[in-house]
Formats: structure tokens, C-alpha cells, sequence
């Protein structure tokens, strides 16, 4: 896209206007003549493109241009290959300042000047409702959008973060030895309580009484009765039964 008017520089690198930069203001103007609107909207864009510039300065980098369109703006630098991961931080800069801008434009706005006034609602829409569209549309993750490379950082930022606190913990565990030592003032009584609570969760061991040994009498001899022949197994036996039945009187 060419066509482009130097109209400044910031520590050596151009600042560039395109030709379809008021086209874009009167377009999300809404076709009216607003210039607060117009030159509050060119405000958010160069000030998205040096949120882009100043994380690049901060890097060591150099900015080669800054460049302001109808619809947008590129922050034009060249990084090193050991560097490339900051494209992802540097992609957060612009959508930061932006957000820090709404911030104080509402506070502004709301606290000094009546939303009935003209000035006051060209003045919201272009540092808030304009600008907060242009945040959600510069983040959907599609290049080149800054979305594309800031949402991967932030997702790499987070697992590395969580890797380390990680390792942190299996470094402080890593040669631990839990020490126990005993209470530094324990009196007689302690002692003794925890003697008797230790001797009451202590299992009793079962005690075998010794067998008891009985004596047994011998059977005595069993006397023989009439009615009980089988009893009688000698000859004396059977003799004094004969004698027994001889002696009983008859009828």
C-alpha cells in the first residue's frame, strides 16, 4: 500500500500517514462531521502502533516505521532470530495502551462532562466504543492480526509458569527429612497421660489358665438285684441269686 506522507519521527523511526486515513475517520463516524470523533480515532491508532514500538525499544530493537491508515496501522521493526519470541509481547503492546486509553476516557468522560453533550459522546465513541472494537477485532487470532501471535505467547507464558513453580515445589521436597522432637517443656503429668493413653490402645496378650486335674473315685462294685441277672457274671454271683429266690416265701 503506497502513498504514504512523513509527518514525523519518534527516536529515528518515520511516522507515516496513509491518503485513506480520513476515508476510515468519516466512515466509523458514522458519515457526520465529527472532528473530535476524527482526530480522537487517529489518536488510538498511532497510539496502538507506539504500544508496538515502545516494547520494541525496550527490547533493543530498532523501528524502522510507524505507519497510520484508514483502518489501521503496522508498527514496522525487524527482530533477530534469538528474538522472535518477543513478537508475541510486542503484539500485546498496542492492544494494552488501548485499553489503558478507555480506561482513563471513561472515567474522564463520565466524572466532568454530560452525556448530552455533543463533544462528550464523539469523544466516548471514539476513546471507548470505537476503540474497544478495534481491541476484540485485533485480537481474533488470525495473522496478521496481533492476535495471532499474542494469544500463543500467553498460552506458552502460562505453561512455562506452571512448569516452573512445579519444579520449585519438587526442589523444596527434594532431600527433605521430616525431624520429630519432643515437646520442649513436658512436665511428669504429660508423661504420665501419655503413658496411660498409650497403655490403653495397647492389646492385652490372653492368659492360658493351667488344666484343672480331677480325681475320679473308682467305680464301685455294682451289687446284684433279682431283677437284674445279667449282672451276675460268676458262679458266686449265680449262687447267691439261687439262694436269694429259695429264701423269698411262695404263695
Amino acid at each position: 500500500m503506497g502513498q504514504y506522507w512523513t509527518v514525523g519521527r519518534v527516536k529515528g523511526a518515520e511516522v507515516r500517514v496513509h491518503w485513506t486515513l480520513p476515508l476510515g475517520a468519516f466512515l466509523l463516524g458514522g458519515f457526520a462531521i465529527a472532528p473530535l470523533f476524527w482526530l480522537g480515532y487517529i489518536t488510538v491508532v498511532l497510539a496502538h502502533e507506539l504500544g508496538h514500538a515502545i516494547l520494541v525499544w525496550r527490547g533493543g530493537h530498532q523501528v524502522a516505521s510507524i505507519d497510520i491508515t484508514g483502518f489501521g496501522g503496522a508498527c514496522r521493526y525487524d527482530l533477530p532470530e534469538e528474538a522472535e519470541e518477543d513478537k508475541g509481547a510486542i503484539a500485546w503492546g498496542g492492544v494494552l495502551v488501548q485499553l489503558l486509553i478507555a480506561s482513563i476516557a471513561t472515567l474522564f468522560v463520565l466524572a466532568n462532562l454530560p452525556l448530552e453533550n455533543p463533544m462528550a459522546l464523539e469523544l466516548k465513541r471514539a476513546f471507548v466504543t470505537v476503540n474497544l472494537m478495534l481491541v476484540a477485532f485485533n485480537l481474533i487470532p488470525v495473522a496478521p492480526l496481533d492476535g495471532a501471535d499474542a494469544w500463543p505467547w500467553l498460552i506458552r507464558r502460562f505453561r512455562a509458569a506452571r512448569r516452573l513453580s512445579f519444579q520449585r515445589q519438587v526442589t523444596l521436597l527434594d532431600g527433605y527429612t521430616p525431624t520429630i522432637e519432643p515437646p520442649p517443656m513436658a512436665t511428669a503429668s504429660t508423661h504420665l497421660k501419655t503413658s496411660s493413653k498409650v497403655a490403653r490402645h495397647t492389646p492385652r496378650r490372653a492368659h492360658h489358665n493351667p488344666p484343672v486335674r480331677v480325681k475320679l473315685a473308682p467305680p464301685k462294685p455294682r451289687q446284684p438285684t433279682p431283677s437284674d441277672p445279667e449282672a451276675y457274671r460268676d458262679d458266686d454271683a449265680f449262687a447267691a441269686l439261687l439262694q436269694e429266690i429259695a429264701a423269698q416265701p411262695r404263695d
